[in-house]
């Protein structure tokens, strides 16, 4: 019985020792397009800190409405800022640190969202849930208006 207790503990042991993640393998999956960001421990809230330009507030309340979804069932995701251009498809990647508000989409819905004034522009990312679409990305640039109207239907991968 002890040896089997044993051989069962000594199983276990070598599991969760493979299993546990390395500093080698979490480095590797860092993205190097991201200058700015660092990964650092933080051990108390003193060691929080974010870049010089950021900022909580909503300088005012945007009131989007899109014209069609490119399908019945889905969420779009809003960033305010990209990671990535690619100018060959003129894609804008969301830079997925930036996400600023997550909504499931509804045809006929307004969506309404606090805008900073320092953001020039948006990313906005469609998930399909249905599997009758496929993701898509919208880049739009910010006016002084406080309503926009969008449609989906373009970029798709």
């Amino acid at each position: 019985m002890n040896y089997l207790l044993a051989i069962l503990s000594i199983i276990l042991m070598t599991l969760l020792n493979a299993c546990a993640p390395t500093p080698e393998s979490s480095d590797s999956s860092k993205n190097s397009n991201s200058s700015d960001i660092t990964n650092t421990t933080v051990t108390a809230s003193s060691d929080i800190s974010a870049a010089p330009d950021f900022d909580f507030r909503g300088d005012r309340l945007l009131d989007l409405s899109f014209n069609k979804f490119p399908s019945e069932s889905g969420k779009f995701n809003i960033y305010s800022h990209y990671e990535y251009h690619d100018p060959d498809t003129n894609i804008y990647y969301p830079d997925y640190a930036t996400r600023v508000a997550s909504f499931i989409a509804i045809p006929g819905q307004h969506y309404q969202l606090q805008v900073n004034d320092t953001w020039s522009y948006l990313v906005l990312e469609w998930l399909p849930m249905d599997g009758l679409s496929n993701e898509s990305y919208l880049f739009t640039t910010l006016s002084n208006s406080d309503a926009l109207s969008l449609n989906f239907n373009f970029n798709e991968l």
